[in-house]
Formats: C-alpha cells, sequence, structure tokens
C-alpha cells in the first residue's frame, strides 16, 4: 500500500481539509479525514496533468479533488497502476517540452522557421488575395499625391517632340482597349530622374525624357510601358502597402475596410518614386509584359534589349531601373525573360 498526505476539497465549498490518501496495488483507493471515509477505485478519479513542480490535482468520482503536493510519492503511485488514466492535454505536452532541452530547442525551430515562412511567403500571398478582393477605386486613393507630385520641382515638361509623344500614346491606347482591366491608365510625359518610368496605383504612368532617347525604338518603349501596366494590374502598389505594415494588412482582413489604412495613403507614391517595387513584384511585372507579347506572337527582344542597355551604365544617373538590392539582378531578369521566350 502506498500512502501520502492530501488536502481535500469536497467540491461544495472552497475549504479544504487535510486527509490521507491509501492506494492498494489493486487499484483500491480510499481518503480518510476527520469524520470521512471515502472509497473509490483509481481508475474512476482523474488526475491533472504533471506541469513542472507545481501540485497536481485529483478528480474523485464524488466530485471533490484531491491537491497533492508530494509529487514524488504520487509518482509511485503511478507507475504502480498499469492502467492509469494520465491525461495528455495541452498542459501535459507543455511539461514534457518544457522538461526536455532538445523538445525547447525543436520547439524555437518550429516557431522560427513558422514565422519566417509567414514573412517570406504568407504575407505576400495574403496581400495580394486581400490586394485583388478590394475594389480599384482603392487605386486612385493610394494615387491621391500623384498630380502634386508630377507637378513638383521633381519633374519639367518634356521636351520630346509632340509628334514621338502622340505615336506612343496611341500605341499605348491600343494596349489599354486590349487589355480586361478596370483602372483609367493615362500616360504622362516629363523631362527629370533620368531613364525612368513610374506606374501608380491609379493607372498613371509616367514616362521620362531619359527613358525615351535611350530607346532605340518604340517597341522598346510599349515594352517598359507594358512593365509598368503590369504592376497597376496586378495592384503591386495596394499591396506593397499591406505587406509594409502587418498591422493594416490583418485589419484590412477581419475588417474588409481599407480606412484603416488612411495614415499610409499620402506618402505612397513618394515611396514608389523612390524605391520601386520589391524583387518580386518586378518579376510579376516582367511576366506580365512576356504574357501580352506572346500572346501577339511578338519578340521578347526589345524588352531584354533595353533592360541590357540600362544595365550597362548608358543611362543617366539616378535611373530606378538600375535595380538595387531590393530588385533583380538585370541578368538574372534577361535570362528569365530568354528562357519564357
Amino acid at each position: 500500500m502506498i500512502t501520502l498526505q492530501v488536502n481535500y476539497f469536497d467540491g461544495q465549498s472552497a475549504a479544504s481539509v487535510s486527509a490521507e490518501l491509501c492506494l492498494e496495488a489493486n487499484g483500491d483507493c480510499q481518503l480518510l479525514a476527520h469524520q470521512l471515509q471515502y472509497n473509490f477505485h483509481w481508475s474512476d478519479a482523474e488526475l491533472s496533468p504533471e506541469l513542472a513542480k507545481t501540485a497536481r490535482r485529483l478528480q474523485l468520482p464524488n466530485g471533490g479533488q484531491c491537491e497533492v503536493t508530494d509529487l514524488a510519492a504520487l509518482h509511485a503511485m503511478e507507475a504502480q497502476q498499469q492502467d492509469k488514466q494520465k491525461t495528455k492535454g495541452l498542459l501535459y505536452w507543455v511539461n514534457c517540452m518544457e522538461s526536455r532541452w532538445h523538445y525547447v530547442v525543436l520547439t524555437a525551430i518550429v516557431v522560427i522557421s513558422m514565422s519566417a515562412g509567414m514573412i517570406i511567403y504568407g504575407l505576400p500571398a495574403l496581400s495580394k488575395y486581400i490586394a485583388l478582393a478590394l475594389p480599384v477605386s482603392i487605386d486612385q486613393q493610394l494615387s491621391e499625391g500623384t498630380d502634386a507630385l508630377l507637378e513638383s520641382d521633381l519633374f519639367k515638361t518634356s521636351e520630346i517632340p509632340l509628334k514621338r509623344q502622340q505615336r506612343i500614346a496611341i500605341a499605348f491606347t491600343d494596349i489599354i482597349n486590349q487589355l480586361d482591366d478596370e483602372h483609367s491608365f493615362s500616360l504622362v510625359f516629363r523631362r527629370g530622374l533620368g531613364a525612368n518610368a513610374f506606374a501608380f496605383p491609379s493607372g498613371v504612368i509616367v514616362v521620362t525624357d531619359g527613358l525615351l532617347n535611350l530607346a532605340e525604338s518604340d517597341a522598346e518603349v510599349h515594352a517598359v510601358l507594358l512593365h509598368e501596366m503590369g504592376h497597376v494590374v496586378n495592384r503591386h502598389g495596394l499591396r506593397l502597402l499591406l505587406q509594409g505594415s502587418v498591422a493594416t494588412l490583418l485589419l484590412t482582413t477581419i475588417t474588409g475596410d481599407f480606412s484603416v489604412s488612411a495614415g499610409f495613403i499620402a506618402a505612397l507614391p513618394m515611396m514608389l518614386l523612390k524605391k520601386g517595387y520589391s524583387r518580386d513584384l518586378e518579376r510579376e511585372a516582367d511576366d506580365f509584359v512576356l504574357t501580352y507579347l506572346e500572346s501577339h506572337e511578338m519578340s521578347a527582344k526589345p524588352f531584354t534589349d533595353i533592360l541590357q542597355r540600362m544595365s550597362s551604365g548608358h543611362e543617366e544617373a539616378g535611373s530606378i531601373w538600375q535595380y538595387s538590392s531590393s530588385h533583380p539582378a538585370t541578368d538574372e531578369r534577361v535570362r528569365r525573360l530568354q528562357q519564357r521566350r
């Protein structure tokens, strides 16, 4: 027989009494206290899971509880009973993990891996899902500062001959008419900021004199415009904003209300102008160009040619098409484009 001292709660009040719990080898138990003798079988009671060195509770069939602080004796009782009922709930597994260092290490690795996976894959995927589900009118809100930006000292009036501007604009309109998209696209010519093209979420696309002077054919310009249109169609501005703020992304996901992001909207046009889009979004815009060219049986060579020319250092300084570390290297992009041709 194994005997240990316990605190007994009758289940009717918060008061406890000191008692003695006796366990026979066959599983018969007897609880003895002042004016109390209660018999039950061990298998009919339920023992709380072990959690570090905290006291454990034995739930009795009569609704009462025994609080056990003599854990060594309690372990002996458990070991004696081959048919013991050991609850393996959450607390049991927590105790297993905290009492074995390799479980702690494994748990840390799992948590870190899941966190990294959420940042690398989860946030972009969720932001894409949310962005494509939101109305196009939100993209107009994101571009509210575009007009003021285009009239700022950063840009000057274009010096490209009007005839060439009109020719490019006509081709741009032809492309728009073939797209199944709700954005209101517009093309703006400006001088300044080197050889550049910018896409704002509303559909405003800016092409600079530097880029037009660098291009050796209109086909090269059209390819660049397609790339920028790919940013708009795929809602990259909105996705970039959502990815940049986890709180905004979660609130938008839960409420479906993008107004929670109002504080970030005003800064987006300038952010896009300075930093452009991320590596993955640039690849997606490249794929948009290829899909369009392939569907019209057109060569991707003009696009790869102008990319390589920009990379060769012939463009004016300061071009966002001179990709920084956050953008895919030009050689990598050219290889991807050539592989899909």
